[in-house]
């Protein structure tokens, strides 16, 4: 399995907090939690995003784990 990192931060484009993954240092994904019936989304970055700083191909495992660790620490505040 790669390494991951959840990075939990407020951005002026969301009323909450969000998760930002990173895997092996790269970007993967944003969690947000703006739904009020308590829905999570994930944002995948677009195709005009360095992609140096990005990670298109993850470990489904990997991926999973670093999904509910996002959720779990938007869901405790952080």
């Amino acid at each position: 399995m790669s390494g991951y990192r959840i990075q939990i931060c407020s951005d002026v484009d969301y009323e909450h907090l969000i998760a930002e993954v990173y895997v092996d240092e790269r970007f993967v994904a944003l969690v947000s939690h703006e739904d009020p019936v308590g829905e999570y989304f994930i944002e995948f970055p677009g195709p005009d995003q360095n992609a140096a700083a990005i990670v298109r191909k993850v470990e489904f495992s990997t991926l999973l784990a670093a999904l509910a660790e996002a959720r779990s620490k938007l869901d405790s505040g952080g």
